[in-house]
């Protein structure tokens, strides 16, 4: 699968099909998770997101991988902390209107704060919050923007003064509030 999305690189269509391959495979099998993370199945998605940047149906699959690749699976969490959240931020911010982007990106954030509620990472003070917070407040009707969103921002700001302080300065609070008043038909915001 890996060698199939390198050979036609320039098919954005091609990257995407090898994305969603690739995150379906490995979603709840921590032994796909790992081979697809030796494999360079990381590299491959940030790769193809960095290529494709314009266009919103692969970055879509793009930020959902992550969550793909790292559920349950505290090392690969590490490695897309630091190889794809960027690529990420990216994304949401370019379609910040795009609800199945900001879906995805809310997705990826909420499994890769997951395992750090007890040391999570200063992931709001390096702006990652800031489009999750967003897609939040812009997404209002959409309860899984809602949910994951919410449970992103929650496990980045759990035991972490830092992070609870940028999240308050950017409003970070009253966006939850907001969420929480709107989805009242949706407990798990």
């Amino acid at each position: 699968m890996l060698q199939t999305m390198e050979l036609p690189a320039k098919d954005a269509q091609m990257q995407n099909s090898g994305i969603i391959i690739m995150a379906c495979s490995a979603h709840n099998y921590p032994a796909n998770q790992t081979a697809t993370s030796k494999a360079g199945g990381l590299n491959a998605v940030v790769e193809a997101m960095q290529l494709h940047i314009k266009d919103a149906n692969l970055q879509g699959p793009g930020c959902r991988a992550p969550r793909c690749l790292a559920f349950e699976n505290v090392a690969n969490q590490s490695a897309l902390a630091a190889r794809c959240v960027e690529r990420v931020i990216v994304a949401m911010e370019l379609y910040s209107n795009d609800a199945t982007v900001q879906h995805s990106g809310c997705f990826a954030s909420s499994c890769l704060t997951q395992k750090h509620c007890e040391n999570p990472p200063s992931s709001a003070a390096d702006g990652y919050m800031q489009p999750v917070l967003l897609a939040v407040q812009l997404h209002p009707s959409d309860a899984i923007v809602q949910q994951d969103g919410c449970v992103g921002i929650s496990n980045t700001a759990r035991n972490h003064a830092e992070n609870q302080s940028a999240i308050a300065r950017s409003e970070g609070i009253k966006i939850v509030l907001t969420a929480m008043r709107l989805r009242t038909d949706y407990p798990k915001v």
